[in-house]
């Protein structure tokens, strides 16, 4: 049977259905490809943070490495309120940080942030970011030491 013939046998009803489960299909594709995007979490991760320069930034955990920032890329730098609620947090003063560069170093933190696994941007392939920082809380360097995950990050 041709497209003719099938249009001139078939119903109404039949037509209506057909249409339908186009929209459906359609749909579901839709929703399909929205889901693939990168999912996006607020949570709180606590961890080594780690300021090695201007502008480069990371949380190191249990569950890896989580860029907060790089410099020079556009793409990966936080908001002014994520900086403040970041900086806000920083309350120990500076004998808890250990200085690595100058002014720059690393400090026991939680952060309560969005991170997102899997981002791909520009030149950069990035596994797992930290885009927007809600608020931090300083820890004492002995916590991240104690931590069974990641005390190994920094020697003492």
């Amino acid at each position: 049977m041709n497209q003719a013939q099938f249009d001139r046998h078939s119903s109404p009803f039949l037509s209506r259905s057909i249409e339908r489960a186009k929209r459906t299909v359609g749909i579901m594709a839709l929703l399909f490809t929205a889901g693939s995007a990168p999912a996006m979490a607020q949570e709180t991760r606590c961890g080594w943070f780690d300021n090695s320069s201007p502008a480069n930034m990371e949380l190191i955990d249990a569950d890896g490495d989580w860029v907060i920032s790089r410099q020079g890329a556009l793409d990966f730098m936080l908001d002014d309120s994520s900086i403040d609620a970041l900086y806000a947090g920083f309350t120990l003063g500076d004998e808890e940080m250990v200085f690595t560069n100058r002014n720059y170093g690393v400090r026991c933190v939680c952060v309560v942030a969005d991170s997102e696994r899997e981002v791909a941007e520009n030149d950069y392939h990035i596994t797992q970011r930290i885009s927007k920082i809600y608020s931090a809380e300083q820890r004492p360097l002995e916590r991240c030491y104690d931590d069974p995950a990641i005390g190994d990050y920094l020697s003492r």
